[in-house]
């Protein structure tokens, strides 16, 4: 199956009801996300923390902060996976149609508020 944003978007809506569709709540979620793609490419832990903890100009959030900017900075997010993505030669879109495969074949958990996690399996 070929995903798009309107597949993806139905199907966490879906599995994940509730919450405010407006709340940061899923921005945390891509944060935990994000987290995890650094540790995937070598990052380190202080590396990370690094980056929570100011390295890369968060002196300019008071400003930019606020609803309007919100489609800015989650077309920053996709510009950047897609430039990883060409540069490491990963068919992104590929990626994604896989990934969502296994998401759908998993059993979740919804925290209520539109987001939530799957359940791990178990290892034998």
């Amino acid at each position: 199956m070929a995903e798009s944003q309107s597949t993806v978007g139905r199907w966490a809506r879906e599995t994940f009801p509730g919450g405010n569709d407006f709340g940061p709540q899923h921005a945390v979620r891509l944060l935990a996300e994000a987290a995890e793609l650094c540790f995937a490419t070598g990052a380190s832990f202080s590396s990370v923390q690094d980056a929570l903890n100011g390295v890369y100009r968060w002196d300019c959030l008071p400003e930019r902060m606020g609803p309007e900017i919100v489609g800015a900075e989650m077309a920053d997010v996709q510009v950047v996976l897609w430039a990883m993505a060409h540069r490491r030669g990963a068919d992104l879109q590929a990626e994604v149609d896989a990934k969502m495969a296994v998401n759908r074949a998993r059993e979740w958990v919804s925290r209520g508020d539109g987001t939530g996690w799957h359940v791990k399996e178990s290892v034998v």
